[in-house]
């Protein structure tokens, strides 16, 4: 899928998920929930995400630029603050330059619970009802993107790195196709109506 179909899918459902357990709906967790519809596709160096952080956006560039983030956050972690977490968001880091495209950690369960452990970790202290609209949005918005990559032709490989086999739903469609782009295009437009109307409505009950 395209990055705005996952962010739009990713918004879907945290909307959905958020209402049904009447926990209402912030700023920041729309933002979280945005970052985390695209997050997967870090492992491709001209994705949505890597826009905005590679100056140069190829395999080389977003190798050296994700080693490089991972093992200073593992060092320093290491002089100075000695967190779990922040060893597993310097893993997952260098792991995500060494991947290619869905061919990696970010498309897998383990990366997918990897981090929503880091964050989940990271947020205790703040307030507990804001935390749980974080995570929320956070499982929403990653989980989504890999369902719904699961409907195209390419799959993705729920259990790398112990099985690189690709999974799928029994009808896929190619991304950029004829078929696809209608498919995408439907699912944006009632995404958006949808949200258009739920979202003002759900910010209006929090108040």
């Amino acid at each position: 899928m395209t990055g705005k179909t996952h962010i739009g899918v990713g918004l879907l459902t945290a909307v959905v998920i958020m209402d049904k357990q009447g926990i209402g709906i912030t700023p920041l967790s729309i933002l979280i929930c945005i970052f985390a519809s695209i997050l997967p596709d870090a492992d491709h160096p001209k994705g949505v995400f890597n826009k905005y952080l590679l100056p140069v956006r190829n395999k080389t560039v977003k190798l050296a630029i994700y080693l490089g983030l991972g093992a200073t956050i593992i060092g320093m972690n290491y002089l100075y603050f000695s967190k779990p977490y922040l060893y597993g968001l310097g893993t997952v880091l260098i792991m995500i330059g060494v991947s290619s495209h869905r061919e990696g950690i970010t498309h897998s369960l383990i990366g997918f619970i990897a981090i929503v452990y880091i964050v989940g970790y990271g947020s205790q202290g703040i307030d507990a009802l804001e935390r749980k609209r974080i995570i929320v949005s956070l499982i929403a918005g990653y989980g989504s993107h890999l369902l719904g990559d699961m409907f195209t032709n390419r799959g993705v490989p729920l259990f790398y790195p112990f099985n690189k086999k690709k999974f799928k739903m029994p009808a896929t469609f190619k991304v950029g196709s004829g078929v696809g782009n209608l498919i995408e295009g439907i699912i944006i437009a009632l995404g958006i109506i949808y949200l258009t109307f739920k979202i003002p409505m759900m910010v209006i009950n929090m108040n």
